[in-house]
């Protein structure tokens, strides 16, 4: 769901739920921003590049991915690796409302690497969101660009490392609610927003394959800014947020069609918002910890909640 042309807020309402309580991943990666008011991911910003496969898996999925996926998962998979050392691909397009973009991918596998990484632009001016009449005629426009790299060193047949990164920047306009009629037309204001997510992990597979074994660090940074031409600072309301995770996760599989889930995790999250209506800064932080075990009956029926076993199986 999205609230006017491209850059405008946008929300996954998964079976209902809230736009916080779908948790969106890239390569694993979390994209909810920590300083967002429910924590939902910033889609209005995401770019479709170099993508692979996405995977929805709906209904709540506490037990592996946290108590804020009531609604699901969205698992957006890049592409890594390959039958080549080297495979490049470039794409640009243009067309009506100013619009162009440019996509740059690569993807490989070199010995015991395998890697893949994008590079993206987009720019429009956009539609109003606002009424079209000619008062309110003037659009909403946006740029873009962001990066992607996913990576994975096999350090032997049975222990890799994998490394990952997520980076956007955006410019986005949108319509208020300026006097003196108070009603939603163009009136200049834009935010500016940036998003930096980032994965280090080991993962060690024993017994033969049947004991996955992966430990991860994993942090989300995001730094989000509004500005009104009509005041002064024009700088209106910032937020900062960051999100770091240390976790574990092993899959012990018993027999073929038993198989057992255990794991813990740290996470703290912090949050910094000021606003030219309340110049005091608020400030925020919480930790979670966290230990689940889980035994699933025949584990093999759906492989899509098993992401975090192996994202590139």
């Amino acid at each position: 769901m999205r609230d006017g042309g491209p850059g405008q807020t946008t929300d996954v309402l998964t079976r209902g739920a809230e736009a916080g309580q779908t948790v969106v991943l890239i390569d694993g990666v979390r994209l909810n921003d920590p300083s967002a008011t429910t924590g939902e991911a910033i889609l209005g910003d995401l770019m479709v590049n170099n993508i692979e496969r996405i995977e929805v898996l709906s209904g709540p999925q506490s037990t592996l991915h946290g108590s804020d996926t009531i609604g699901g998962v969205i698992d957006i998979l890049t592409k890594r690796g390959g039958d080549t050392p080297f495979a490049f691909k470039a794409e640009a397009e243009g067309g009506s409302f100013d619009t162009a973009r440019l996509n740059l991918a690569a993807n490989g596998t070199e010995g015991a690497v395998e890697y893949g990484a994008a590079a993206n632009y987009y720019l429009t001016s956009g539609i109003s969101a606002a009424d079209l009449r000619p008062v309110n005629a003037k659009p909403d426009g946006t740029h873009n660009w962001g990066l992607t790299a996913n990576v994975r060193v096999h350090a032997s047949d049975s222990v890799s490392f994998d490394a990952r990164l997520y980076y956007t920047h955006a410019r986005d306009t949108f319509d208020g609610y300026p006097p003196p009629n108070y009603t939603l037309q163009y009136d200049g204001e834009f935010g500016r927003d940036t998003l930096l997510a980032g994965y280090l992990g080991a993962n060690a597979s024993l017994l033969g394959g049947r004991f996955e074994n992966r430990l991860a660090l994993l942090c989300t940074d995001s730094d989000r800014e509004n500005f009104d031409p009509s005041l002064t600072p024009e700088e209106d309301f910032t937020a900062k947020g960051r999100a770091t995770c240390f976790e574990y996760q092993g899959i012990f599989e018993a027999n073929e069609v038993d198989e057992i889930t255990f794991g813990a995790e740290s996470e703290t999250t912090t949050l910094n918002t000021e606003s030219i209506y309340n110049p005091a800064a608020i400030l925020g932080s919480d930790r979670l910890n966290s230990r689940i075990i889980s035994a699933v009956h025949a584990p093999r029926a759906s492989s899509l909640w098993r992401w975090r076993r192996s994202p590139r199986r």
